[in-house]
């Protein structure tokens, strides 16, 4: 169910609809509102600049996050499949036992 939370984010008060928990969405704003702050201490830039350089910044962190998952689906499915094996495993021996 949707609901609307309010943000701030660099002084502007946002309301986003949203399924996601407040906590989340107002930790993912500090965030934002931190990256911000910290490269506006390096360089003066506009505003708009400084949040797609954030924007650029959080979305390479993501990219690399999501190719170190990658990484490890040969292992997840290797994992998967000894999980499916014991399953089976188990059931037909249950399934001997009268149970």
């Amino acid at each position: 169910m949707s609901k609307a939370v309010k943000v701030t984010l660099q002084g502007k008060t946002f309301t986003l609809q949203t399924d996601e928990d407040e906590s989340h969405i107002l930790a993912s704003a500090a965030l934002v509102n931190d990256r911000i702050d910290a490269l506006r201490k390096k360089a003066a830039l506009p505003e708009g600049t400084l949040a797609m350089l954030v924007g650029m910044e959080l979305a390479g962190e993501l990219l690399k996050a999501q190719g170190t998952g990658e990484r490890f689906a040969p292992l997840k499915l290797r994992a998967e499949r000894l999980r499916d094996r014991l399953k089976s495993s188990l059931a037909s021996r249950g399934a001997g036992h009268g149970g």
